[in-house]
Formats: structure tokens, sequence, C-alpha cells
């Protein structure tokens, strides 16, 4: 039978409809049930106090990585949910979702799956036990934690005690004040007999907003994030001065939240005498430079160190210095991968400083590159990937995709504390990886396929510097790599902008040596067609422009097609990891395989041709003067030795 709108359902259908739900949560609560039956051990007991340096003034690798793993479990969605396997975990699911909701029930699981890490206990079963609010809501319940009490036997819900056998206890203590217009600041305290750490978690959902909700959303991002005008800094105390992100300093004050999390320090966890250690990942990242003077100025402690994880700038010039001396520069390390554009807003062109000291990332293998600050001209740049990709990344209600800024070389996606995690632990000595918790997942959402293959492979200098080092001319001349070499791509110092004949060194001395562009297809401007070796007398077809890409730092080949448009030498998307693939023109497009490197053979106008995407070189067929076909040129691994590989560049202006 049929229903007309607004009529009441039939007993049969609500009947039915019941017994869908309770099917749903009996077959949840079953794969809850058997996975906390599985056994379960991860490496890491203890580690906070076996492996962590709590004395530490300088770059620790091992607290780096510590400090990582507990500024990236304090979100729902990119952290705790992994050490689940059952529905409504994935990154937008309804249990992740749940927990980002409900502080208590978060700081429970926070808790429970990471409090071996601080004593001398197992790590708990994998999967959680639950039960349901309603059909279908599933709520975790966790056994084998004390809820600490407050003054005549209440519960604090937000404060939770695991201990040891042994006597051992580590208190997690979650605070958080939230207002619906975005101020949603949010931190975990986690108290030992000799160290306080102090996570503040980053921009997320606001939680006394409704759930879906546009301000649930994306408030946080216009109140915190985006309220980047300055206000004075005496508004964090009397004593501490330069101006401060107003976002991020009244999200800080809203409500009381840093007093709160102070006076818990001072007086509740007798912080005066043990060592506090401040964290947090992007807005918590701001938010724990703002706290870190506001601790020792208003309630006399000063922070042993602050370690802060793509994390936006917090203040104007004299802020910064004051923060660096009132704390010290070397204790305040930041953590910076790849494109990453959020760690350089708001822009240095509106007079914001840096504390501390930068550690960049290329990639998750690459060596760290420890306090050298980027170019405030090229980093303002990356404002512009902020501007057009953020809203596409975390505001799923808008109706169209917002796409970069053309040459942009930045990209949220290795926003995701996972990406700068990896390549912490990879600073780490692999004997100790049994003695800390295990790495996470890299991250799916946000990233295109081509941007997982860039963050997770070598760095250049780790994959070249050997066969560089080795590459052999005649056997006379060495090419010497070094990273002042990537400066000088970077600064446009590698090579003078110009137009250049690109010869073949192998084939210098044959008629069939010069790189070029088929006249046909010139003439029509073919996209896609491919390079070819040909004889050495010059022509307009064998003309190339260099010009510097300061976004991609390093260089792009060009040549003017018939119709005038212009065409650059690239290494396809597609294939773009073979060797074989060959050089083709396209127009421009703002990614990485229209990108050069060049490599100057020292005291020679020799060079090797090093792509940006594929990290392959430039290479011309080895058979070319003695082939009657086309010889055409291709990418590849470089070969020590291989003079197919080098090219001359004779100036042709």
């Amino acid at each position: 039978m049929s229903q007309h709108p607004g009529a009441i359902p039939s007993n049969s259908i609500l009947i039915r409809e019941g017994v869908r739900k309770m099917k749903k949560l009996l077959l949840m609560s079953l794969v809850f049930f058997l996975g906390s039956a599985l056994s379960f051990s991860q490496p890491g007991k203890n580690c906070f106090n076996t492996q962590f340096h709590k004395d530490a003034v300088n770059l620790d690798p091992v607290n780096a990585y510590l400090m990582g793993y507990l500024a990236t479990m304090i979100y729902p969605n990119y952290g705790i949910r992994f050490f689940f396997n059952g529905p409504g975990y994935e990154a937008d699911g309804d249990s992740v979702g749940f927990l980002e909701a409900h502080n208590d029930k978060f700081n429970d699981v926070f808790a429970d799956k990471l409090g071996y890490l601080f004593i001398d206990k197992d790590a708990p079963p994998a999967l959680l036990k639950t039960t349901a609010v309603g059909l279908g809501t599933p709520v975790s319940m966790v056994s084998g934690l004390s809820r600490t009490t407050a003054g005549a036997g209440t519960t604090e819900p937000n404060v939770v005690t695991v201990g040891a056998p042994n006597g051992q206890q580590v208190i997690f203590d979650y605070q958080n004040k939230c207002n619906p217009a975005g101020y949603d600041p949010e931190a975990i305290i986690i108290s030992t007999s000799t160290t306080i750490y102090v996570v503040f978690r980053g921009t997320d959902r606001v939680s006394c907003n409704p759930v879906g909700s546009l301000g649930y959303n994306v408030a946080e991002w216009a109140a915190s994030d985006f309220q980047f005008l300055k206000r004075d800094a005496s508004v964090l105390g009397p004593n501490i001065h330069g101006g401060v992100h107003r976002g991020m300093a009244q999200s800080l004050l809203f409500g009381g939240f840093a007093d709160s999390v102070a006076t818990r320090i001072r007086d509740r966890y007798h912080g005066a005498g043990k060592r506090v250690w401040i964290t947090g990942h992007s807005l918590g990242g701001g938010h724990a430079q703002l706290f870190a003077l506001f601790l020792k100025h208003n309630y006399g402690i000063t922070p042993q160190g602050v370690y802060l994880y793509e994390s936006p700038h917090p203040g104007d010039q004299t802020f910064v210095d004051q923060l660096n001396t009132d704390i010290g520069k070397n204790r305040i390390q930041r953590f910076e991968f790849l494109d990453d554009p959020i760690p350089t807003l708001p822009p240095q062109a509106f007079l914001f400083g840096r504390a501390g000291v930068r550690n960049y990332f290329k990639d998750v293998s690459s060596n760290v590159e420890s306090g050298h600050e980027q170019i405030p001209l090229i980093d303002d740049a990356k404002i512009f990937c902020a501007i057009g990709n953020l809203p596409a990344d975390e505001i799923p209600q808008l109706p169209v995709k917002l796409e970069f800024v053309a040459g942009c070389g930045g990209t949220t996606c290795y926003h995701d504390p996972d990406w700068v995690l990896r390549a912490l632990r990879h600073q780490v000595p692999s004997s100790l990886f049994p003695s800390l918790p295990a790495d996470l997942p890299l991250p799916v959402k946000h990233c295109t396929a081509l941007q997982r293959q860039q963050g997770a492979q070598n760095d250049l200098i780790n994959n070249a510097a050997t066969d560089f080092e080795s590459f052999v001319i005649n056997s006379v001349s060495n090419l010497s790599f070094t990273a002042g070499l990537i400066a000088d791509n970077m600064l446009d110092k590698a090579i003078a902008e110009g137009n250049y004949e690109l010869i073949c060194y192998k084939f210098r001395n044959d008629l069939r040596n010069a790189l070029e562009w088929p006249s046909s297809e010139r003439a029509a401007g073919t996209a896609e067609s491919k390079l070819r070796i040909r004889n050495g007398l010059t022509t307009a077809n064998k003309v190339f422009h260099v010009e510097h890409d300061v976004l991609g730092g390093a260089y792009r080949i060009s040549m003017a097609a018939g119709n005038n448009d212009k065409f650059f030498i690239e290494i396809p998307f597609f294939g773009n990891g073979d060797n074989g693939t060959l050089t083709q023109m396209q127009k421009y497009h703002p990614y990485d395989g229209q990108i050069w490197f060049f490599y100057k053979i020292p005291n020679t106008p020799v060079y090797v041709l090093y792509n940006k995407l594929s990290h392959k070189v430039m290479d011309a067929y080895d058979n070319c003067p003695n082939s009657t076909a086309d010889c055409k040129v291709q990418q590849y691994d470089m070969i020590t030795g291989d003079q197919s590989q080098l090219w001359i560049l004779r100036r042709m202006n």
C-alpha cells in the first residue's frame, strides 16, 4: 500500500524500519566486540619516560617526532581514527564526527589509546567496545580509566587518569571553550610526575554549532584564522609587546580559556616544579606560541620547549623577538612540509614575523633543512594557494571547486600533519623505532595522485647526489653536486635567462647534434609534439628560450609556435615516472613537468637538465648520428658517464 505525503506510517512499516536499524546496530556491535577481543601490542610503551628528552634545549629529533605524534593524535579525523577499523571511522565518518562533537568521549579515547606511551603498561585493544544512544549512534565506552573528582566527590567528565601496576599515573585533562561564532580553543594537558605536555588542537569543527551546519564546518576558519589584522600584544599581558594575530589571540583568551589552562598547569599539576612542553599543529601552533609568553609572564612558568607543526605566524617582529628572547629561539622549533601554504600566513608583507628555528622537509624521506628561512617574496606568493584552494578543500557545502591561481606552487594536501610526522620519523635512528609509536598512513583526502607521489618520493639531493658526483665527462671533470646548486636554481643564478641552442654533448662533433622542435609541428602549434636531435645548422626551430620560474623554483624552456603561442618543454603527466618517456612541447601548465633544474659542470658550458616532476634527466637516444630515423629525446635515470645526458647550452643572444 502506498503512503500519501503526511500519512502516518503503518505498524508494519515501523516494524520493518526498526528491524533494519537493529540489524545495523547488531552488526556494528559485533564488529567492535570481535575487535575488542583481539590481542594488540604497539611499540612505544612508556616512551615519554624512556625516550623523550625533557631537558632538551635545541632541536631533538625524538622529541620532534613524539610531540608531532601528540599534535596529530589530538584530531579525531587526522590521527586517533587510525586506531579503529570499524564503520564510521573514515575521515568524515559518523563516529569521527561524534568524537569531534563530544569532548569527554574524545578525551576517553585519547587517554585510552595513548596512555601506554606515558606509563609502563601495554596498549589496549585496537577497537573499543561500544554501546548506543538511540539506534545506530556509537559512543565510546572505555574500561580501565578512572575519572578525576573535583572536590566533594564531583566527577570531572573531561579529566581522566590512566594508571600502571607499578604505580605510575598520567592525567589527561581536556580543556575547551566554544562560541558558535567561531572561537573554539581546545587543548589537552597531559601531566606526569616530571613533565607536563600541553597539546593545542588546530582548526577543526566548531562543536557548539549544529553538526553539519556551515558554522560547524567553517566558523573557526572565519573567526580565528582569517581575522589576521593585528591587535596590541598587551591583551595577553601588560609585559608582552608588539602586535599579535587578532583572531588567534581572541580565540586563545575566549571565555578565560588561556587562564584555565595556565591555572591548572601551575596549581593543579604543580608546573613550576616540572618541565612544560607545548605543541600544536596549524592554528594549534599559533595558540602554542601565544600561550608560551602568556604562561611565562602571567604565571611565572617558562616552557622548556615549544614544537610547532605547519604553524601560521602569531604576531609582528616585535612580538616574535620577545618570544625568541624570553623563551629562547632554539627552544622554539617549527616544522614545515613541502609546499604547504599555511605556514606562510599571514604574509610577511603584512609585517608578520617568524619565531624560533625553521625545519623544512621536501618530502618524507629527505634530510631536514634546519635554520634556513624561505625568501619572503617566494613564501608570500603561496598565500594565493591558500586563497585558491582552502575553501575547496575544507568547505564541503561550496557548490563549485575553486582552483589554484595559475603557477602557484602550494597545496593544502601537505597541511595534513601525517606528512610532516612521517618525515620526522625518518630523522630518528631506525634502531629506536621499536621504542616509539608507529607512524600513520599518509593522507588521501585533499591529495591528488601526483601530490602523493611528490610528497612520498625521495628528495632531489638524496636521489641525485651520489650519481651526480660520479658523473664524468671524458673521465676528466666531475660534476660537484651541492645544495648550493639548488639555491642557484631557486635564485635564478644557475643560468642566465635568454635564447640558447641545446647541443647534446655526446654528439657535439657530429652533424646531428642539436635539439629541435620539428618545423611542421612548430608552424602548426601542435600540442604534445615530440622533440628530436637534428643537424647543428642554426634555425628558428632549434633556438629555445630559458626563463626563470619563481614559484617553480627553477627554469622553463620555451619556444614560440608559428601562431606565436608559447610552448614549453615538458615531461607529460602520464608516464612521468617511466624511463623512456619522450619530452614534448605543450602550452603553459602550472605543474612541475615543465620545470627544469640546470646543473652546470664546473668551468664548462655543459649542463645536466633535471626534471622537477619525474626526478629524471633529459637524455638523447644513444645512436643518433648513425640512425636514419628521427632521433628522439627522452627522460631517463642518471647513468654514470652517459654523455647523452649532458647538454651544451650555446647562447644565441
